[in-house]
């Protein structure tokens, strides 16, 4: 029997549907929570819908409430398991695979929707952002519908009652979902005022000013997170090779799947494509989101990630299928489609685990490692943890039974550094375990752990995540070290021989600072071919002091080269300071890529206010094992 157009498109859909749907399920709640889905699970502890709405003018979520109260009410009624709070969006992203195929039909062709659906099915962009309980699948979704709707006004000419009441609903959840999505809908409606017919466009203002409206209610909330500044304390301003790595990663970061794109592409101009407004309009909507989003990632506030542009990503497919308009279906385009899936499938294979991990915390896997080795530890240890929040852990700890307590559990300060220090040198247990995760370490909080503890007993990392024992015994091979008492002066160490004082109590030498010197003590130019950067990343300058007063000084590391300064960090050593009793202080320094044999790394003691204190063990070191994990 030969096939119809009609049983084309419907087995195409269908199996389409299937496979994506397959694909969302797969190990939905086995793989660990992310650390914004925690967030999100955290911010369900409230006591009602408008008491969680409230929160936002006091602790802002970067988000519109919408996804956050559907996650509240849901969880409410069935739960917080990984995979009760993910099946919804995992639904929500299977229905854009029909949607968008009945969307881009009316726009284009079968041929062209056909494409784009099978896209969204299969490519592992769509897919691990329509599993995570997060604005974007649910984003998509409502995207879509409105934009299906705006096309039934606009395009198509349904003005009739239930099209202006779908299109005003579907605008208004849309606008409350995600701000990169209301961006999307801005631009839609800003082209629909060049589209709509003179006669209609007093109706079309009313409905756009509806859900404009809407927004009021949440207007005192929106400039408070406006005013905060959203991730800009944490996200890097975009870099001008960003939309390629995008588009990179958006197609599975695979060279394949690109050339089969541009043959599509290339196939249909040769079937006479003609350019025509509605191209036009795909690659305004699929493109202006970004260019927004650069521009003001650059100037005001990085905001611009590769989740933000998930709402926008169905019309820059529909923009490259839409060369395939005038394929038909019948013919050899069946095959290539077929062919195209079944690569879009496999290269999706390949890749799964990297677009599921690489951009995530490891919670689950890291509580698990966590709990079975303090199981197995003997005698007393202590627990420390570098994390955002004590509950994205507890959330599996407590599937686990964990019963040990955490000494702390965030060290995002160097006052945090120097209140660890204290309490580890007030500790005499045998070990020390260390857990961090989706967080960034200080560069010296493994050295600080280390001076307390020199051994790593056993050491796990996860995607952005790791556990690790240390214990009090014999340190690891220096890799890289200078290192005086003052009982000696070795060549690189710089200092006057004329501070020198002699304690006859304990028959040691020790350093006095006067108020003549700013700089008392230098770690002398080091060239640049004898820093250890083939095995380690991280040098540390160390020293101990005792004062009667918290010193203003700052112990710093840079290097120079003849241009200038390349990089320079500082640490104070009040926050370390305890009276009446020595004390250590450090500062680490993350070691560029790129450092030039003759660049000049120093280390020193910025005595910036005279002041006098006393200075004894001061080293300038790197271990083998100090290579820090940048996520």
């Amino acid at each position: 029997m030969k096939l119809t157009e009609k049983n084309i498109i419907s087995l195409f859909l269908w199996s389409f549907i299937i496979i994506g749907g397959l694909l969302r399920f797969y190990n939905l709640g086995e793989w660990s929570l992310t650390n914004d889905e925690l967030s999100a699970l955290y911010r369900t502890h409230f006591d009602s819908n408008l008491a969680l709405w409230r929160s936002y003018g006091l602790n802002p979520d970067g988000h519109p409430p919408l996804t956050q109260l559907f996650i509240y009410n849901w969880t409410f009624l069935f739960g917080n398991t990984p995979f009760v709070v993910r099946l919804p969006f995992a639904l929500m992203g299977i229905l854009c695979i029909p949607i968008s195929y009945r969307l881009f039909n009316r726009w284009f062709s079968p041929t062209t929707a056909v494409l784009v659906a099978g896209s969204i099915a299969i490519l592992n962009y769509p897919i691990v952002y329509t599993q995570l309980a997060r604005p974007y699948g649910m984003g998509l979704f409502f995207g879509l519908l409105f934009t299906y709707y705006w096309t039934k006004l606009i395009i198509s000419g349904r003005y009739n009652i239930k099209t202006y009441i779908l299109y005003v609903v579907l605008g208004i959840c849309s606008i409350y979902i995600h701000y990169f999505l209301s961006l999307s809908i801005v631009i839609i409606m800003i082209t629909g005022l060049i589209l709509v017919k003179k006669h209609r466009i007093k109706t079309y203002l009313i409905l756009n000013l509806l859900i404009a409206i809407s927004f009021l209610p949440f207007l005192e909330y929106f400039l408070i997170q406006l005013s905060i500044g959203g991730v800009g304390g944490w996200l890097p301003k975009p870099e001008s090779s960003f939309y390629i790595n995008y588009l990179w990663y958006a197609l599975n970061r695979s060279w394949l799947t690109v050339l089969l794109l541009l043959f599509i592409a290339l196939y249909g101009i040769r079937n006479k494509f003609s350019f025509s407004r509605r191209n036009w309009v795909m690659l305004v909507w699929g493109v202006t989101p970004f260019l927004f989003g650069f521009l003001y990632s650059t100037y005001s506030n990085p905001v611009l990630q590769f989740s933000t542009l998930i709402f926008s990503f169905p019309f820059l497919l529909a923009f490259v299928f839409s060369f395939a308009e005038t394929l038909d279906l019948r013919k050899n385009m069946n095959t290539l489609i077929t062919v195209f899936s079944i690569i879009l499938l496999f290269s999706s294979a390949i890749s799964w685990k990297y677009y599921h991990e690489s951009s995530f915390g490891e919670f689950k896997e890291t509580s698990k490692v966590l709990t079975e080795w303090l199981n197995e530890l003997d005698g007393e240890y202590d627990v420390i943890a570098n994390i955002s929040n004590p509950y994205y852990y507890n959330y599996y700890l407590k599937q686990l039974n964990f019963k040990d307590t955490f000494l702390v559990t965030s060290i995002s300060t160097h006052s945090d550094l120097a209140n660890l220090s204290k309490l580890l040198k007030k500790s005499t247990n045998q070990n020390l375990v260390f857990t961090w995760a989706n967080t960034n370490n200080h560069f010296e909080l493994k050295e600080l752990i280390r001076y307390y503890y020199p051994s790593i007993k056993k050491s796990k990392r996860f995607n952005n995540a790791e556990v690790i024992i240390y214990e009090k015994g014999k340190s690891s091979s220096l890799k890289f070290g200078y290192q005086t008492n003052f009982n000696q002066q070795p060549k690189e160490l710089g200092y006057s021989l004329n501070n020198i004082v002699f304690d006859t109590i304990n028959s040691d030498n020790y350093f006095q600072t006067d108020t003549t010197s700013e700089y008392p003590v230098v770690i002398k130019d080091i060239d640049g071919a004898n820093l250890p950067i083939d095995s380690a990343n991280v040098v540390t300058f160390m020293v101990h002091f005792k004062s009667a007063e918290a010193p203003k000084a700052i112990l710093a590391i840079s290097i120079d080269n003849d241009e200038g300064n390349v990089t320079w960090r500082g640490t104070d050593l009040a926050p370390f300071f305890m009276k009446e009793d020595w004390n250590m202080a450090l500062v680490s320094l993350y070691l560029p890529d790129g450092i030039k044999p003759t660049d000049k790394i120093k280390a020193y003691v910025w005595n910036r206010e005279k002041e006098e204190f006393l200075i004894d063990d001061v080293s300038f070191f790197a271990y083998k094992d100090s290579h820090y994990y940048l996520k």
